[in-house]
């Protein structure tokens, strides 16, 4: 309940102050324009034709990281000498090179793993992790379970108890070690995640089959 109220309280904080309203409003544009690239990418077919595109995967590939890196010093450097609250013209700068930097970084990791996916080892070492992503509404959820479970306070309560080496510790152990192998499990067994089955069922109105991987392709 501690918790609630507090998400709550925050919430009407967020949503009833200009400043921040300003701030999400920037956070919805930019969940807005990485999902129309998405879209944009699989409407125009770009997946089924990576072989074409190698050399041009290549050049992207590099020049994402380099945007990134600069956009990241950028945002790192105004960070560290203007740390007086309050908004100003430079801070917008810093802001702006923040998400600019997300959006490069992005772009490289997606493309290295495109280009190592084109090789067949590579293909079967990202077989197990392509397996979370046919079932990310289960696995976001419960993602969360678990990491609200450890640090929370109706949990461990090891929030702010916690250092980035361990929280990438844990990240890597949530995702590797209990995710990926439940993962496997479940879709060696049924087509859909459970979370999947239900919001395809209140889509469509009508229960989609849970029948096994097997009998499907059978």
């Amino acid at each position: 309940m501690e918790a609630a109220r507090e998400h709550t309280r925050e919430f009407i904080f967020d949503y009833s102050t200009p400043l921040n309203l300003w701030s999400l409003l920037g956070f919805y544009v930019q969940m807005a324009t990485t999902t129309f690239v998405g879209f944009h990418i699989g409407r125009n077919g770009w997946v089924r034709r990576i072989p074409e595109f190698r050399p041009l995967v290549r050049k992207l590939q590099w020049r994402a990281l380099a945007l990134g890196v600069v956009f990241a010093a950028i945002f790192g450097i105004i960070r560290e000498f203007n740390r007086v609250p309050g908004p100003s013209l430079i801070k917008i700068i810093g802001s702006n090179a923040y998400v600019l930097c997300r959006l490069a970084m992005m772009g490289f990791y997606v493309l290295t793993i495109v280009r190592l996916a084109q090789s067949p080892d590579w293909q079967r070492r990202f077989a197990p992790i392509a397996a979370t992503g046919r079932m990310p509404r289960t696995n976001y959820l419960l993602q969360t379970l678990m990491a609200t479970t450890l640090f929370y306070g109706w949990g461990f309560g090891l929030f702010g108890k916690v250092g980035p080496a361990l929280g990438l510790v844990i990240a890597f152990a949530i995702y590797f070690l209990i995710q990926i192998p439940l993962s496997v499990w479940w879709l060696r067994r049924h087509e859909y995640g459970p979370m999947e089955y239900l919001w395809r069922r209140l889509t469509y109105a009508q229960p989609p089959s849970l029948q096994t991987a097997a009998a499907s392709m059978a």
